[in-house]
């Protein structure tokens, strides 16, 4: 019997704010350093399972969805229930985590109240990530980020399978 438990490695967008150097930043999405189609296409070769492509939760209320869809109504619902964001791999445990604030003070968000007028953003969101399921996955995801210098989110959501081998 072999027991495991479903995590999902997460290579993050957002710079978070250090006190390190500016040579020792990791590299985010959109900058020149990140990984290319290729390189990832090799990690690909490398994993198990396909990539996770994190969205936040409420983007569904946004169009092209259509705002107060069936799918906007359960998040609404769900908004602040930890049960159901853990099984989102764009949630994080509270959706302020979610958001992300620029060096110039604007806020990079997905908000469930759509009637603020914001638009639907990324924020601190993964855009990618690794839904392992065994050592060598963890191992893939962990080698790929260090090799690219990319910032690594591990989101484990407690589901233990278990299977026979």
């Amino acid at each position: 019997m072999k027991v495991s438990s479903l995590l999902v490695l997460l290579f993050n967008t957002a710079s978070l704010p250090s006190l390190a150097l500016p040579h020792d930043c990791r590299c985010t999405y959109g900058e020149k350093c990140w990984p290319n189609a290729v390189e990832f296409a090799q990690l690909a070769l490398r994993i198990s399972q396909p990539f996770v492509y994190p969205v936040p939760p409420a983007s569904v209320c946004y169009p092209p969805a259509g705002v107060l869809s069936g799918d906007c109504a359960t998040v609404q619902l769900n908004q602040f229930n930890a049960t159901w964001r853990v099984q989102q791999s764009g949630a994080a445990q509270w959706p302020n985590y979610q958001a992300y604030t620029l060096p110039n003070g604007t806020i990079s968000a997905c908000y469930a109240n759509t009637t603020l007028g914001f638009p639907c953003e990324q924020g601190s969101i993964p855009v990618v990530g690794v839904d392992a399921h065994s050592t060598s996955d963890i191992q893939a995801a962990v080698k790929f980020a260090a090799k690219y210098n990319l910032r690594l989110v591990i989101k484990n959501t407690g589901q233990v399978r278990i299977s026979a081998t």
